[in-house]
């Protein structure tokens, strides 16, 4: 029970950074930080393919690298 959070899917964890990386795109991250903006998008599409994979603790760490790298490109 204690590791229930882990097998629940972790749909608002990616929904988050998806939104970081959206956001980071309209503030022109593609244009001044493109290596960043690439790397985050990377870790989205393998996020969305954990969560499909039903890997939510990979999905949930993709996720949150995206987010960070999608904050570096702001």
């Amino acid at each position: 029970v204690g590791c229930s959070s882990l097998k629940t899917p972790a749909t608002a964890d990616v929904a988050v950074s998806k939104a970081a990386v959206d956001n980071a795109a309209g503030a022109g991250g593609v244009q001044y930080a493109p290596v960043e903006m690439m790397a985050a998008r990377d870790k989205m599409v393998l996020a969305n393919k954990a969560m499909a994979d039903k890997d939510y603790k990979l999905a949930r760490e993709l996720a949150a690298q995206a987010e960070v790298d999608a904050k570096l490109a702001q």
